[in-house]
């Protein structure tokens, strides 16, 4: 009311000029942060992955949080990094505020800005019987700070999910199978523990009768579900494809194919998201964190799947050579390669970057180990 005053009480050219002056003050900015979920369509049977995209516009976004309101009496989703939350070293924590709406919030330990693209994929498992129907993903209290912790503009965009009867489905997809250490998508490797997630995965009565095979040798099963089945691949796995198969009592219902690698490695993270913390012992046995960090010059243990037959191993930390002393698989276990690993000597960082190399392959980014 002040500013207002203040224009009426002016002569003919200043008042235009304060006119000006508070059109500037109420014209919301052109550039701001955007957080955008896209429309999709999907068949009632099916297992959609729906990415949320950020463009930064060029602001150094360091963290973000918003609460994802959705139709919970058509599905249950679980949110999951992606490449621009590994690439820029941040985490994903999510929690369920109520029934349709789950809070997320993406932070790091690093001053690296969050790149523009993919940060969130969403799996859904929809309910077979929501019918056809259009649902709705809303971006809600949205926040978003700079590297300095300052909060930014930032807005969102809504997106819809339109179920329909009449589309062609599979209950397995690319998109959902995932090395179950990185929790990313990709080739398969021989020995490799997958996570499948999906619709109507294991719905018949008895899960036992749920069996994957992997170029027509049937994977172990460690977990099975209707939403998800934890398996291995044979480590006599071959070719340059896979061919992946889901069978309920002896009969197909669902296949899809992926290619086949010499190693596909997945570092297990402390929280199982597949980013962050990794899941690091130190010598005394101790669990490796930003409260607990390693020296430089100790051993520490970590745990990796898809590292193959056991191919030439390499790890950095840091900017660093860190010496491999040690990578065995672990006995009584399926899939699971434990490696022994030297901290070099490198500048105390609370999450330093970790990756380790099997043959050609390296493992995810955004993987991290505390040294001091």
């Amino acid at each position: 009311m002040a500013l207002l005053s203040m224009i009426r009480s002016e002569k003919p050219v200043s008042r235009l000029v304060r006119l000006g002056l508070l059109a500037f003050l109420c014209t919301p900015a052109l550039l701001s942060t955007r957080l955008e979920i896209a429309d999709f369509s999907a068949a009632l049977r099916s297992s959609p992955v729906i990415p949320v995209v950020i463009r930064t516009d060029g602001e150094s976004i360091s963290g973000i949080q918003f609460d994802l309101q959705y139709a919970s009496d058509a599905m249950t989703l679980s949110a999951m990094a992606g490449p621009a939350t590994r690439d820029s070293y941040r985490v994903i924590h999510q929690t369920e505020l109520s029934p349709g709406k789950k809070r997320i919030l993406i932070v790091g330990m690093n001053s690296e800005p969050i790149a523009d693209g993919v940060v969130v994929l969403f799996h859904i498992h929809l309910n077979p019987a929501a019918g056809e129907r259009d649902v709705t993903f809303s971006i809600e209290q949205l926040i978003a700070v700079d590297i300095a912790g300052q909060a930014v503009d930032a807005t969102g965009k809504n997106g819809t999910l339109s179920l329909r009867q009449n589309m062609p489905s599979s209950l397995l997809t690319a998109e959902g199978i995932l090395n179950s250490a990185s929790l990313a998508p990709g080739p398969i490797a021989p020995g490799e523990m997958v996570t499948i997630l999906g619709s109507g995965l294991a719905s018949t009565p008895d899960p036992a009768q749920t069996v994957i095979t992997l170029n027509g040798t049937p994977a172990a099963i460690l977990f099975a579900a209707d939403w998800q089945i934890n398996a291995v691949a044979s480590p006599d796995l071959a070719g340059d494809n896979v061919q992946i198969e889901l069978q309920h009592q002896g009969v197909r219902v669902s296949g899809t194919s992926l290619p086949r690698a010499a190693s596909a490695p997945g570092v297990f993270t402390q929280d199982a998201s597949g980013s962050g913390q990794a899941l690091v012992f130190l010598a005394d046995g101790s669990r490796n964190s930003h409260l607990n960090p390693a020296f430089a010059g100790s051993d520490i243990i970590l745990y990796v799947t898809g590292a193959g037959r056991l191919l030439p191993a390499s790890a950095r930390i840091g900017n660093a050579t860190a010496p491999v002393l040690s990578a065995v698989e672990v006995p009584g276990t399926l899939g699971l390669t434990q490696v022994t690993v030297r901290i070099p000597q490198i500048p105390p960082h609370p999450a330093a970057p970790i990756r380790v190399t099997f043959g050609q392959a390296q493992s995810q980014t955004g993987v991290t180990v505390a040294v001091r």
